[in-house]
């Protein structure tokens, strides 16, 4: 026979609670590590892939070549926000289920804060990708390089190392 009292059923949530918290912190850390692994593979085939560039700026327009640098670099931007928004939406359902079991807090409003946080990621990532997209990313790189160029340009003097130093700046963003 069951308990009127309804303590067995709190018992239930309480477990089902910390078992969907740390479903979710496993799946929040298996994400973080394939991120970390992807993030690290790109860069490792940026560096392999700058050496090949080297040896084939004979072959190929010089456009192609920033083009191909700046296509890993978005991909690699596109995966960090992606990451955070990941982190930013699932750690807070994550740490209330666990402070509500070994804290014994019961604040209904940051549960439920908690709760919005995680419902709203499906909703934030594919906007998220879409928005930023690699083209879109290119123009807001392009536009932040330009003015970071134009400002450093006017600070620095016009000595050799700052002019070599103003190029390379200018070759990272492509232009």
């Amino acid at each position: 026979p069951g308990r009127a009292d309804g303590a067995g059923s709190r018992g239930w949530e309480v477990t089902y609670s910390l078992l969907y918290a740390t479903l979710l912190l496993l799946l929040f850390l298996a994400v973080l590590l394939c991120n970390l692994s992807v993030t690290r593979n790109l860069v490792a085939m940026h560096r392999r892939g700058q050496t090949s560039r080297r040896l084939a700026s004979l072959e190929q327009p010089a456009g192609r070549r920033r083009l191909s640098m700046s296509e890993e670099v978005d991909h690699l931007i596109l995966l960090a926000i992606m990451t955070i928004t990941f982190i930013v939406c699932s750690l807070p359902f994550t740490i209330r289920a666990y402070m509500n079991k070994f804290i014994e807090e019961e604040d209904y409003k940051k549960d439920l804060l908690a709760l919005r946080f995680l419902a709203i990621n499906p909703i934030i990532d594919p906007w998220v990708f879409v928005i930023l997209r690699p083209s879109v990313l290119r123009v807001i790189r392009s536009v932040l390089c330009c003015q970071m160029s134009l400002k450093t340009k006017d600070i620095t003097q016009t000595t050799p190392a700052a002019e070599s130093k103003s190029n390379k700046q200018t070759d990272l963003c492509g232009q």
